[in-house]
């Protein structure tokens, strides 16, 4: 059964020293090293930013040197593209670099993967950011450490797992799964020649000549669009170094504006109320297909959970608005965009409309979630734009959930189940359920036989909010 994530309440609670806000120095705050060997398996950490539909992960295996993990790319359910989609091959003189055989540093700061190499007097470090909702964007850089002259052949390469149909253009690489619109472009910056087979391909960058303590740069992106009406690849504005820095500049204002409303707190602390903003972060979809506003997916790491759910994007707003009061907005305009008539929200919605479950409901939390949005923003417009769709909202339990109308609610559903009607609970299979009637309200609406505690207490925190709104 569905279980809440609960990480983003750590948020709420947790405290730090507000002079610590710079990325760097939390590190690691979750281990993101992985090796993909089930396509469908993503029950790993994952790194991901900026609203994107595909998320990496750092090489656990030596093996896998050379490389980032991934991508996950998501729609409706999750899945491995590749283990290693552009893994970076050395020749020195003609004789192989053997990556395995290097010192490994690797990374996660927030917003950013990034892992050097070290062999044969080389320093090989990869960075990997995210640019837009779209587009990751990664960049190699190879130092000379040596007193002399290196001599180099560079290529990348990647295998692809199953189901996928491959093309190549001018430096870039084509990836399609069967029987689906989703594209997958593989772009580099420099020119390559490129040779494909079956399921995989190779990219010869060509031989480089770098001086002692000289470095040469290679940068591709990597993007991922959901439908081929999304497929537009821009070049970029700047390079990648100016991206690194409006990348550093956002997360650290993210921390900042985090560690603001926060007192001072041990370490350990400060470390797990960055992992819960991470964890928000990486879980953030931009709207794409039938979701029309940006939210949040409960996990990116559980298949059941590639869409938005409605108490889990209440929540997720009141987190969101101490550093992202934006994709707090949306986060609560996702579930709204597809109230219906009556007033009812969807239990959870999906890129495809149609598998949208309308069976149940979630306890009230959007007029809580709104105003601590509007405490952050005064933002009087957005409470404006809002606040019809809540009072709707709000007599609609009134009107399908109460069934002796003596002004005390109950859970229910609008198929007549049990299931459903304990899933609207949010605690899903609770014992409290197990010897509950269903009682018919009307044709689209049953109810419990039990007038939750719980369920009137929201109702009644509600009423007290739209007083304050009033006054």
């Amino acid at each position: 059964m569905k279980k809440t994530i609960s990480v983003l309440f750590l948020i709420l609670f947790s405290a730090s020293n507000a002079q610590q806000m710079h990325r760097e120095n939390y590190a690691d705050v979750l281990d993101v090293k992985t090796v993909v060997s089930n396509p469908k398996n993503i029950t790993t950490n994952l790194f991901s930013d900026m609203g994107a539909w595909h998320a990496y992960a750092l090489p656990q295996n030596k093996e896998d040197y050379g490389s980032f993990i991934g991508p996950v790319i998501m729609d409706l359910d999750g899945q491995w593209l590749a283990n290693t989609i552009s893994k970076i091959r050395i020749k020195e003189n003609g004789i192989a670099i053997d990556l395995q055989k290097s010192k490994v540093v690797q990374h996660y700061y927030p917003g950013l993967l990034k892992q050097i190499f070290t062999v044969d007097g080389l320093d090989i470090e990869q960075q990997l950011i995210f640019v837009s909702g779209r587009e990751a964007r990664i960049k190699t850089s190879i130092y000379n450490r040596s007193k002399a002259q290196k001599d180099l052949t560079v290529s990348f390469d990647g295998k692809f797992l199953p189901d996928v149909v491959l093309d190549k253009g001018n430096n870039e690489i084509t990836v399609k799964l069967k029987d689906k619109e989703n594209i997958f472009r593989l772009v580099f910056d420099q020119p390559v020649n490129l040779e494909l087979n079956t399921d995989s391909y190779t990219a010869l960058a060509g031989n480089i000549k770098i001086p002692a303590g000289g470095k040469a740069d290679f940068t591709q992106s990597q993007y991922y669009f959901l439908q081929s009406k999304e497929d537009k690849i821009k070049k970029p504005i700047s390079d990648f170094s100016a991206q690194l820095k409006l990348n550093e500049k956002r997360w650290n204002n993210y921390l900042q504006q985090y560690f603001s409303h926060t007192s001072r707190l041990d370490e350990k602390k400060q470390r797990l109320a960055v992992k819960a903003i991470v964890t928000l972060m990486t879980n953030w979809r931009t709207a794409a297909k039938d979701l029309l506003h940006d939210g949040v997916f409960p996990s990116v790491s559980y298949q059941g959970f590639y869409g938005f759910w409605s108490w889990d994007s209440w929540k997720q707003a009141v987190g969101l608005s101490y550093f992202n009061t934006s994709l707090a907005k949306d986060n609560i305009r996702s579930m709204f965009d597809y109230m219906d008539d009556y007033g009812m929200v969807a239990d959870c919605v999906y890129t495809d409309k149609k598998e949208n479950n309308w069976r149940d409901t979630k306890p009230p939390l959007a007029a809580w979630a709104v105003w601590k949005v509007y405490e952050q923003t005064k933002d009087a417009a957005f409470v404006k734009e809002m606040y019809p769709k809540l009072v709707k909202y709000h007599q609609w339990w009134y009107e399908n959930r109460d069934h002796d109308k003596n002004r005390l609610c109950e859970y229910g559903s609008t198929d007549g189940t049990r299931i459903a009607a304990a899933w609207e609970s949010g605690m899903d299979n609770a014992v409290r359920f197990d010897e509950a009637v269903l009682m018919k309200n009307n044709d689209k609406a049953w109810s419990l036989n039990q007038e939750s505690v719980d369920l009137n207490a929201y109702l009644y925190a509600e009423k007290n909010i739209y007083l304050s709104w009033l006054r």
